[in-house]
């Protein structure tokens, strides 16, 4: 039996300015240095650098699989192991679509669930980068958590247009 919905983040290893901008092939030599993933009912999965068959098997068992941006977070995984996209909802997406534009994660989270601190991915990569695995890993948890919310609150409430950002 699938698991309802698998929220998923991943973060690259290599920076678009290592492998050359950020076309579809480039964004796939990024490589996945740290993939974590979040069931329903909240619990983690953590997947390391060379482990990207295994969070495809794990997002098979996903009825869905929810994060914010995912063609970026697919494209990580697909440039390690080949794949066809489960199911899937991007909140990005659905934001965009509430708000007439794409918006940021923060700026998302903070017109739908108010002043609620939103990891910065420039210090989680830096974290990454001085191998500080333990402060990546609660970042990247936080987030998840976050699209938990954000997904719950767009599917009970939308997003207002009309509050500032």
């Amino acid at each position: 039996m699938p698991a309802e919905f698998i929220y998923m983040d991943v973060l690259p290893l290599r920076s678009a300015e290592e492998v050359g901008g950020f076309s579809r092939a480039a964004m796939r030599r990024r490589g996945v240095a740290y993939a974590v993933t979040m069931d329903g009912a909240g619990r983690f999965r953590v997947f390391r650098q060379g482990e990207c068959a295994e969070v495809v098997a794990y997002l098979r068992t996903a009825g869905c699989v929810v994060g914010y941006h995912l063609d970026f977070d697919f494209d990580l995984v697909r440039g390690e192991v080949p794949f066809k996209r489960p199911k899937s909802l991007d909140l990005l997406t659905m934001v965009a679509e509430a708000a007439g534009r794409r918006l940021s994660v923060r700026s998302a989270v903070r017109r739908t669930l108010g002043k609620v601190p939103v990891p910065d991915p420039f210090a989680t990569q830096r974290a990454a980068e001085a191998g500080d695995w333990t402060k990546v890993e609660r970042a990247i948890k936080r987030k998840l958590r976050l699209f938990a919310r954000l997904h719950n609150h767009l599917l009970q409430h939308g997003l207002s247009k009309d509050e500032p950002e």
